[in-house]
């Protein structure tokens, strides 16, 4: 089954750096992608991640959201990961500069978030989890008059 996915670059020029964010309804076919594009670790199968960051070199960082569990919670936390990476690969201690690289990124992807093109995409996927649903409930009917 094809899976969808979204995504928005942006250049850090303080930290010299570009942050990529993933939204995607399977990120296990998105962190295979990645994995053939960029290399790195193999992607960890049977996982039940909601989200991921994963360090491409000190100067890409990706952020990857599963749309059916993104809340400002994941948001935060994945975000919090990408601004660890980036501080930490530059041997940033400052808790400051880490604050103010934090809130940065929360700007930029709620910006990406709430663009025209993410809403079409949501729309796509919602659409498409409807659909599973209702076929869903429809075998579970089917089910039931077989046991009656």
């Amino acid at each position: 089954m094809a899976y969808h996915k979204i995504q928005k670059k942006i250049n850090v020029n303080t930290f010299s750096c570009d942050v990529i964010y993933m939204v995607s309804d399977d990120i296990y076919k998105v962190e295979s992608y990645l994995h053939k594009k960029y290399g790195g670790d193999k992607p960890k199968e049977n996982d039940p991640a909601e989200g991921y960051t994963i360090t491409i070199n000190s100067a890409m960082y990706v952020m990857v959201l599963d749309y059916r569990f993104m809340t400002n919670n994941l948001i935060g936390h994945e975000i919090y990961h990408v601004t660890h990476r980036i501080c930490n690969d530059r041997d940033i201690q400052d808790e400051e500069t880490m604050a103010w690289l934090n809130g940065y990124l929360h700007e930029e992807f709620y910006k990406f978030i709430n663009t025209s093109k993410f809403s079409d995409f949501a729309g796509r996927i919602n659409k498409k989890m409807d659909e599973f649903l209702q076929k869903k409930e429809q075998e579970e009917k089917k089910q039931e008059v077989k046991y009656e």
